[in-house]
């Protein structure tokens, strides 16, 4: 078992993971046989790419985390989210993050990334994080001018996670500031 999925080894060498009391596997790991020597991963659950092969690693292991991440987002998108695992450090919206996958895992990095997945196309994310940005901005009192809309907009351009770190950094500087007597 990792995590929330219950894996089970099949008699054909694949695995199947089970989420909660369902008998129903959700996922499923298996090997085509004339494969290229990886994994594959497919999904069942609603919205999730049902019956394609989503993802692709060297061992089941490799594959067990991103099913993970796939449960936590089918969760997400039904207004659901998991608390910590034992162990697992709760982050706030705003950081501190110590890794990436801390920060894919907050409510509004993984809003854009379903918003993205229902209608992906290239450039659709950089809207969502300059609405992150400038809510994180102006939500900390401060005006932009021009050229700062100028670099906002360069830097939505980057992936989600560092538009959400950069909104966590502005959030954290104003609660600070506000901590400290500022205004």
């Amino acid at each position: 078992m990792t995590g929330r999925i219950r894996w089970d080894e099949t008699r054909y060498g694949s695995q199947t993971g089970h989420v909660g009391t369902l008998d129903e596997f959700a996922f499923q790991i298996w090997k085509p046989e004339r494969a290229s020597g990886e994994w594959v991963l497919t999904s069942s659950l609603p919205g999730m790419g049902a019956g394609r092969a989503l993802h692709y690693g060297g061992t089941p292991d490799d594959l067990k985390p991103e099913a993970e991440r796939l449960l936590r987002a089918f969760a997400a998108s039904l207004g659901a989210v998991f608390p910590a695992a034992p162990g697992e450090r709760q982050v706030t919206d705003s950081g501190p993050f110590e890794s990436e996958r801390e920060v894919r895992q907050l409510q509004a990095v993984r809003d854009i990334y379903l918003a993205f997945e229902a209608d992906p196309g290239a450039g659709k994310m950089a809207a969502r994080n300059y609405e992150m940005l400038c809510d994180a901005i102006g939500a900390a009192g401060v005006g932009l001018g021009a050229y700062d809309r100028r670099i906002v907009g360069w830097l939505s351009m980057w992936e989600v996670e560092t538009a959400a770190v950069i909104a966590g950094i502005i959030t954290r500087a104003c609660e600070a500031g506000k901590a400290a007597g500022g205004v």
